[in-house]
């Protein structure tokens, strides 16, 4: 188990947020070493986490060359209940994206993480091949993307999810933490539109 998650660290150079890949492993190298036991049974995330790395298998292919293309994305990423927003700074631009949640029921780190990754999504065509400064203004979205994960499982599969794009978009991302108030994405995240006007309880 240790061999394999040093191997899986050596490919931190190529391959983005290769950590998040192995936290499963790491944890059960954890508790192998603190009791009696010497083997541990491959079920459930430790076997997720194995298995990811089966592509290596047949895998031939070679990165993009990345171009030196610079844009910055600004993104308000304390979602609301209601909704995501996204704002996208280039060439003197300005673009907006925003939409509704499906299911807002995660926790509010879980809709954050899911809103830059909506956000990069709606600007695909104008990140791709590209090195891009992402703004949030939460704490533990930037602690997990800069450190490959985070306690939050559900945190790390939108974590994962965004590196998966980084790599099929060819971007690079520089994390910066920025202030709420100091954020233009703040309003395409709140904004109401026709859709939420209701009748009122008298009517």
């Amino acid at each position: 188990m240790q061999c394999f998650a040093g191997k899986v660290i050596s490919f931190s150079l190529a391959i983005p947020g290769c950590k998040l890949y192995v936290r499963e492993v790491f944890s059960v190298i954890a508790q192998l070493t603190r009791s009696a036991r010497v083997v541990a049974k491959v079920q459930g995330g430790l076997r997720s986490d194995i298995q990811y790395w089966r592509f290596l298998d047949d895998w031939s292919d070679c990165l993009p060359w990345r171009s030196e293309e610079h844009c910055i994305v600004t993104l308000f990423c304390n979602a609301s209940k209601r909704s995501w927003g996204g704002v996208l700074l280039k060439d003197g631009k300005r673009i907006e994206s925003r939409d509704y949640w499906l299911d807002s029921s995660d926790d509010i780190n879980s809709l954050e993480a899911k809103a830059l990754l909506h956000s990069l999504l709606a600007f695909r065509d104008h990140i791709r091949d590209s090195r891009v400064d992402l703004h949030t203004d939460n704490q533990t979205l930037k602690a997990a993307l800069e450190n490959s994960g985070c306690k939050s499982s559900s945190v790390n599969e939108s974590v994962k999810e965004i590196l998966q794009c980084s790599c099929q978009l060819n971007f690079a991302m520089n994390v910066c933490f920025v202030l709420s108030r100091g954020n233009p994405a703040d309003a395409p995240s709140r904004v109401c539109s026709d859709l939420d006007c209701m009748l009122s309880a008298e009517a």
